[in-house]
């Protein structure tokens, strides 16, 4: 009874450090999109149909490959999200397994 109760323990935490190793690369790819965006990003807002400030013929040709601030926002806003909710997981799975010891 006793070795059984030992085997389950460690299949449950085995499970928890698969599930981390998915986090930490979850945090990687979400960083790294981050990141990537935040480094082209330009200091251009587009409202309606225009932008503001107004584009000079540089920062025209500088959009083509580069974001715009509208879309970092966007960006930082649903980094955030997703960063809150794998906080709410990893609370979840530390008291998981706490709660299992027991």
């Amino acid at each position: 009874m006793e070795r059984q109760i030992h085997g389950q323990f460690s299949d449950n935490v085995n499970a928890h450090t698969s599930s981390f190793v998915t986090f930490v690369v979850s945090l990687l790819a979400l960083f790294g999109a981050f990141g990537y965006v935040y480094a082209n990003t330009i200091n251009v807002f587009r409202i309606g149909f225009g932008f503001w400030p107004a584009l000079t013929p540089s920062a025209e040709a500088l959009l083509n490959q580069s974001f715009t601030m509208n879309s970092f926002l966007l960006l930082s806003v649903v980094v955030s999200v997703m960063l809150c909710f794998i906080a709410c997981l990893c609370i979840y799975f530390g008291y998981a397994e706490r709660r299992d010891c027991k």
